[in-house]
């Protein structure tokens, strides 16, 4: 465990002056997953042994996780709710999952899948939104 300690440390020391690019850039991105990894294999390893033996590493507990609350039938929420909400206030707090929705009204409509998102974008026109996702971070090399 030193010896992951040091290199994390020589590794601090390589970064304090700022974030190389170039070669050196690579290298550190390198390291990054390595780290990222590790990292990860660290927090499972560590969340199992806390569930087994909540004192195992003092200081640390493990948290539970958020309860999250679901509707699962839109059909019978609308029917317990129709009588307070319009269509459209009901509607404007349901998400749409859109390739579910696509796959669906293809199925309904006999479109083959493989043309069923072109279909489906041009019927719905301006109403499909694209959003551009943050870019990801990718070796083109190895």
């Amino acid at each position: 465990m030193n010896r992951a300690l040091q290199v994390l440390a020589e590794f601090e020391n390589t970064i304090s002056d700022g974030f190389p690019l170039g070669p050196e850039g690579a290298e550190v991105l390198e390291a990054l997953e390595r780290v990222a990894k590790l990292v990860e294999e660290a927090k499972t390893y560590y969340k199992a042994q806390l569930a087994k033996s909540p004192n195992c590493a003092p200081g640390w507990t493990l948290r539970p996780g958020t309860v999250r609350r679901s509707l699962g039938d839109p059909q019978m929420v609308w029917e317990k709710l129709q009588t307070t909400l319009t269509t459209k206030q009901f509607l404007c707090a349901v998400k749409v999952e859109v390739g579910k929705l696509q796959d669906i009204w293809a199925l309904a409509g006999g479109i083959p899948m493989a043309h069923a998102k072109e279909a489906f974008n041009q019927v719905l026109g301006d109403l499909v939104i694209q959003l551009q996702s943050a870019p990801s971070l990718v070796r083109t090399r190895i």
